[in-house]
């Protein structure tokens, strides 16, 4: 598990570098790929290697020249936030479902 406070600098970081983006792209087109995922259930490197996965799979679609401008937003939801069926879901759910495969 992160600790919180890492979480916290990291989201301070990763807002300052969203405002710029946001200044740079103004009046641009944006394509937004938005994915929820439990918190913890990934890593910091399989986030960073889901980004650009999902950023090349989207450039087919958009154009090379969108690149830059190609926007990937990995949203943490609380584990139990999660609604299936009208049941709670979790992440401890995410996983024995995993382990069934």
């Amino acid at each position: 598990m992160r600790p919180r406070t890492a979480c916290k600098q990291d989201s301070e970081s990763i807002l300052a570098d969203v405002q710029k983006e946001i200044a740079h792209a103004k009046g641009k087109t944006m394509p937004l790929v938005t994915i929820k995922a439990f918190e913890d259930e990934l890593s910091h490197s399989q986030t960073k290697d889901l980004i650009h996965k999902v950023t090349e799979a989207v450039i087919p679609f958009v154009g090379e020249k969108l690149r830059d401008n190609t926007w990937v937003l990995i949203e943490e939801i609380a584990s139990g936030s999660w609604g299936i069926g009208g049941k709670a879901f979790g992440l401890k759910d995410v996983r024995a479902i995993r382990s069934q495969e």
